[in-house]
Parts: structure tokens; C-alpha cells; sequence
């Protein structure tokens, strides 16, 4: 397995842990804030992620790519048609964005769980 393929099961793990997650957390957050707490840092995980994707696939591409995302994907693991050149390019953008989702998912989650904690002490003070 590749390393690109490995992002790829990592990146799509992380994010269905945070629908689970979520979801959970949306059935249970009638009981108690902190299952609403847990389904609001997912879904901030998952805009996160999300949003360094979408930030990644603007900034990382050379200029001269003119391939659409989904036929970035589907050149990362297709070097017959595509040619080796392509193909590994197209594996370097694609490390780069999921690299990038998993870090804003990481940054916006965290920086949700520290403002709550903030928050709560606010009110407690």
C-alpha cells in the first residue's frame, strides 16, 4: 500500500470517526451539554478539514495543472494512462491536501474545545 493510499484511508477514517462522532453526539445532546460539546468539535473537525482541503487544492497545484480534483484522484493510482509524471505530481498534491484537511481539522476542532473552555470559566467567574 502506497503512501498516498495510506492518507487516504487515514483521511477517510478521521472523517467518518467525526459523522460517528456527531451523530452520537446529536442523538445524545438532548440528555446533556456534553455530547453537544462533542457534536459541536466534530463538526468543526469536519468543516476544518474541509476548509485546509480546500485551501490546499487553491495554494498546492502548479500553475500548469489542469486536471479537475477528481481526475487528480483518479491519476494518482492510474500511471498507464496518465503517464509517471502525472501520476506522481498528482500523488504529491493529494498527500498535500489531505495533509492540509487534517491539519485545519485538527486546528478549527481544537480551537472550538479551547473557546468552550474559555467560555465555561467565563460564566463560572
Amino acid at each position: 500500500m502506497g503512501l498516498v493510499q495510506i492518507f487516504v484511508v487515514a483521511s477517510a477514517a478521521a472523517a467518518a470517526g467525526a459523522l460517528v462522532m456527531a451523530s452520537v453526539s446529536a442523538m445524545r445532546s438532548q440528555r446533556s451539554r456534553r455530547h453537544g460539546r462533542r457534536l459541536a468539535i466534530a463538526l468543526c473537525y469536519l468543516a476544518g478539514m474541509f476548509f485546509g482541503g480546500l485551501l490546499a487544492w487553491k495554494v498546492v497545484p502548479p500553475p500548469e495543472w489542469k486536471l479537475s480534483f477528481w481526475t487528480t484522484i483518479q491519476a494518482s493510482v492510474d500511471a498507464q494512462s496518465y503517464t509517471h509524471l502525472v501520476e506522481h505530481t498528482a500523488e504529491n498534491i493529494l498527500v498535500a491536501v489531505l495533509v492540509s484537511g487534517v491539519i485545519g481539522g485538527i486546528l478549527f476542532a481544537g480551537a472550538d474545545a479551547i473557546a468552550a473552555r474559555l467560555v465555561l470559566r467565563l460564566k463560572r467567574a
